[in-house]
């Protein structure tokens, strides 16, 4: 397996994060996908490279550890919060505005995938080996 070509950790200063304090989660959403693209872009990343999008995390009804496609009842239940409201919550929502961006690929989308639920049901002693099983159909 090739490592990854980029990997960044995108951190936001308390001064950046105020305009958001009390408000939901989901208003961030513009904020930090014009932040991961201005970071790819300063990284000469162009995002026609990329050929999906992954998003982690969030706080959802429990699922088994894996990787599924960002899809609207996925949303529904993150834009809920009625398991949480966290940060993590925008996972999936900004894989899927990345990929789906129109110069990407003009004739078709990218996959948008959701993966690494803090809301999984398996045991840690489970975990291990279910966390790499593809649940994509």
């Amino acid at each position: 397996m090739s490592p990854p070509e980029l990997v960044r950790n995108l951190n936001h200063s308390d001064a950046e994060m105020d305009s958001f304090r009390g408000r939901p989660i989901l208003d961030q959403l513009e904020f930090r996908q014009s932040r991961i693209e201005l970071e790819l872009s300063d990284a000469g990343f162009p995002l026609e490279r990329l050929q999906a999008v992954v998003g982690r995390g969030g706080l959802m009804r429990p699922l088994a550890s894996g990787t599924y496609r960002v899809n609207e009842p996925m949303l529904q239940d993150l834009r809920s919060t009625r398991y949480g409201e966290h940060a993590s919550n925008l996972g999936a929502y900004l894989a899927q505005a990345i990929a789906g961006r129109r110069e990407l690929k003009p004739s078709s989308s990218i996959p948008s995938v959701w993966m690494s639920s803090v809301s999984r049901r398996e045991s840690p002693a489970r975990r291990w080996w279910v966390a790499s099983a593809s649940r994509m159909p």
